[in-house]
């Protein structure tokens, strides 16, 4: 792992010519006090374990009786003009009577919609708030996220509760808050960072298991519960799904920041001063004060493009960012599971609840038992992390194709249930290669990094939703069956084409900075062969360069020829 040394960033971030070489460099007797990393780094990780379960369990706790309660407004209304006899006494319909295509087709796209809707607010603004998250902190940006995710959850509930008086196709309007924030996938990229920060690369895919698993432990805790509460009256799953929810702002506020903190595997966490001198020149954008709002808006733009050119230097990076939404996509499919199982095999959907569950277990013995048994092997076998992370990845992809096929194509639910196992064998995957992504970049560049990730999962998130309930729909108008099954079969064809190229191509090693993995920008050096230091000669300020130390990719920022050379030195 390359160590960023803290005081080159300070000093070329803010010296000029005229000014002393060590004026920014903080008084000895004023250092912030050291803590222990394992310190903090358990702080951290138990109040993101914490804030997972208070917002995603909740979370997870409401999508089946939310759908449910759709479910039973448009059944009811359906029945109202085509055979009120069906219609009970207390108002409601037998939900084997609600399987018809009219109803099915606009749950869907309710639902579909309401995904789209949801994902606006974060494809604008997901830059902007990694900017945020990158020059002021994690924190604050993360407790907005949270925030605005339950007022949006509430009012689902709301419109959902009395749609006789209120348009149920208003839920589209409830996630205009998470403009404050930026959202459900924002705040899933700032929880990875925030990890990130605390956590020696070494070690970054085994806590991404942990918390994947722990997600998993909530996608199969909520199904069973929900499923219970069901039975009785599927508002009172809503009723403690949206209580619980609300205990993950307090828990939010608990965490404490994580930017500057200088990670070393054994050593400590340096809180960084509070220092305009430190802030990453990646954000600094000078007499913005001085500018209209658009000019503030364009200059912030143009800085974010000029230093995030990292982003398409590597060839590897490129390729890790444009299918990491495939893992969104995954997710997505996984939402539509219980009316997937529900209309094709005509369960209700608190039994179907019960195959998700089942999943769910199965992928937490995976990433707590069978993954870390599998990761101890490799690490015994000489392998490093950056080729067990691929090896992991590659083989995770297999099951995948297999699994989403033999769901698309299943006749009955033991079949069906067969094609989940193989999903949840994959269930290492995604930690797997967002813990290789992170290791082709430099630590003060993962921010941007997770925020291009999450721009991209967002526009895969509004795209999707729609097109899977379109087909999803069609599926239902051709009688049912294997065309219900579409949308798994589709994503199977996807994840073959990226199987073969994680199986095809030559990855190489991370610390060799091979020159097929980077193309020439400017401004950007190309890595040359051989292990001696190469140091290339930009002429002018603010210009970045690549410098190679014994074949590692060091990434040293100068602004001005008179540090340069104190650096060389």
């Amino acid at each position: 792992m390359t160590v960023h040394d803290p005081s080159l960033t300070s000093a070329s971030a803010s010296a000029s010519e005229t000014s002393p070489l060590l004026s920014h460099f903080p008084p000895p007797q004023l250092s912030p006090p050291r803590t222990k990393a394992s310190s903090i780094r358990k702080s951290v990780i138990i109040g993101i374990l914490f804030l997972i379960l208070t917002s995603n369990l909740p979370y997870l706790l409401q999508i089946l009786p939310r759908l449910r309660i759709w479910e039973i407004i448009y059944c009811r209304r359906y029945y109202e003009e085509h055979d009120p006899s069906l219609i009970g006494e207390d108002g409601l319909v037998e939900e084997k009577y609600c399987k018809v295509e009219s109803v099915q087709s606009q749950v869907a796209y309710l639902k579909g919609w309401y995904g789209f809707f949801g994902s606006l607010p974060g494809l604008f603004l997901a830059i902007p708030y990694g900017m945020l998250a990158d020059r002021y902190g994690r924190k604050w940006v993360l407790v907005a996220c949270i925030t605005t995710i339950w007022i949006v959850q509430a009012w689902v509930y709301v419109v959902s509760a009395f749609p006789d008086v209120v348009p149920l196709r208003l839920i589209w309007l409830g996630p205009i808050v998470t403009i404050i924030g930026g959202g459900d996938l924002v705040a899933s990229s700032l929880i990875f960072t925030i990890l990130y920060d605390v956590t020696p690369q070494a070690k970054s895919a085994s806590l991404f298991f942990y918390i994947a698993a722990t997600s998993m432990l909530c996608g199969m805790l909520s199904p069973i519960l929900a499923g219970i509460m069901m039975a009785h009256d599927p508002w009172i799953s809503m009723d403690v799904g949206l209580g619980i929810q609300i205990l993950s702002i307090p828990v939010s506020l608990t965490l404490p920041e994580t930017l500057g903190l200088d990670k070393e595997e054994g050593g400590l966490l340096l809180p960084a001063p509070v220092e305009p001198a430190i802030t990453p020149r990646s954000f600094t954008f000078p007499s913005l004060r001085k500018q209209s709002l658009w000019s503030q808006i364009e200059t912030g733009f143009r800085n974010f493009v000029k230093n995030s050119a990292f982003l398409i230097s590597d060839w590897r990076i490129i390729f890790l960012c444009l299918v990491s939404p495939i893992g969104y996509l995954s997710g997505l499919l996984d939402e539509f599971l219980p009316q997937y199982v529900s209309d094709r095999y005509s369960w209700t959907l608190a039994n179907a609840a019960y195959i998700t569950s089942i999943n769910s277990g199965t992928v937490i013995i995976v990433l707590l038992v069978i993954l870390p048994l599998v990761s101890t092997y490799l690490e015994r076998k000489q392998f490093d992390s950056s080729r067990k992370d691929l090896l992991i990845m590659r083989v995770s992809i297999i099951f995948q194709v297999l699994g989403y096929l033999a769901q698309g194509l299943a006749p009955n639910v033991p079949l069906l249930a067969l094609g989940l196992l193989l999903t949840a064998l994959a269930a290492g995957g995604g930690a797997c290669r967002r813990a290789l992504m992170t290791s082709y970049v430099h630590k003060d560049q993962v921010a941007r990094l997770y925020t291009c990730v999450t721009v991209l999962d967002i526009i895969v998130a509004a795209l999707t939703g729609p097109i899977v309930a379109a087909i999803f729909s069609g599926g239902l108008k051709k009688g049912g069956g294997v065309w219900l099954g579409t949308p798994w079969i589709g994503i199977s064809a996807i994840l073959a084409v990226m199987g073969i190229c994680y199986w095809c191509w030559d990855w190489g090693d991370k610390e060799e900075g091979r020159e097929m993995g980077l193309v020439v920008l400017d401004g950007l050096v190309p890595v040359s062969d051989g292990g001696n230091r190469e140091e290339a000669e930009i002429e002018g300020d603010d210009r970045e360069e690549n410098v190679i130390v014994s074949g590692r990719v060091q990434h040293e920022r100068t602004r001005s020829a008179s540090l340069r050379k104190v650096a060389s030195r």
